[in-house]
């Protein structure tokens, strides 16, 4: 399979690191390219140049792009031509045929804005994928599941880059593995422990293009030996 363009849409910084860090990392291992795209600085929660300059960093783990983090206004982020407008400009400059959004399913109104703005942009791209986040609702209702077991101490190293988010709770080390834990238990029906991340699908389409035969992920350059340098 070709290389392919990855784009993650976060309604603030942290949520892609939050929702499909892991993902994306298994993604540049494959030899994508993954851009990532911030609809608000966050200023709610915090410093915003402080921020923007955390989930930069997240980024650059995995060697992501953060294209832009824009100036929605953190809290008001709206489901208008506005926002879907700003999404799908990346997706066409990055040439993106992947999308990953937050979910609809979360009592934040940026996320669900987000993601019902990220579908309206993406709806010519070959995949669209929805993450969870801390604030997700019990009605996300995943139909895939990622294997991020390789990447589970990375994304951890991309949520500990968020210094001034510290101090909430769902940043607990604890917390972020649970998470990843009961995801692998629920995919496996309790017979395989694990860590993934788990997504709703607004479309996948599968093609007949495949790697070389015998060629697996690990046959490629490796993320982890790139990040322990």
């Amino acid at each position: 399979m070709g290389r392919r363009s990855v784009l993650a849409v976060g309604s603030h910084p942290d949520d892609c690191e939050f929702g499909c860090f892991g993902t994306l990392a298994t993604r540049v291992t494959q030899g994508d390219e993954v851009f990532i795209l911030v609809l608000t600085r966050g200023e709610r929660g915090g410093d915003a140049s402080v921020r923007c300059q955390e989930t930069e960093q997240a980024a650059a783990l995995i060697g992501a792009k953060l294209v832009e983090v824009a100036n929605f206004p953190d809290g008001s982020v709206e489901d208008n031509i506005d926002t879907v407008a700003c999404i799908e400009s990346w997706i066409q400059k990055t040439g993106a045929t992947t999308v990953f959004s937050p979910s609809t399913k979360d009592r934040h109104q940026d996320h669900r804005n987000t993601a019902y703005a990220a579908i309206s942009a993406a709806r010519y791209a070959t995949e669209v994928y929805l993450y969870e986040t801390p604030s997700t609702i019990q009605e996300f209702s995943p139909q895939i599941f990622v294997d991020i077991e390789p990447y589970l101490d990375l994304k951890k190293r991309a949520l500990s880059a968020h210094l001034s988010q510290s101090k909430r709770s769902y940043f607990a080390e604890s917390a972020i593995e649970g998470l990843s834990r009961y995801r692998a238990f629920q995919a496996s029906g309790g017979r395989k422990a694990g860590a993934m991340e788990a997504f709703e699908v607004v479309r996948m389409i599968i093609t007949g293009q495949t790697r070389q035969q015998g060629e697996t992920i690990l046959d490629r350059p490796s993320l982890l030996e790139r990040v322990s340098r």
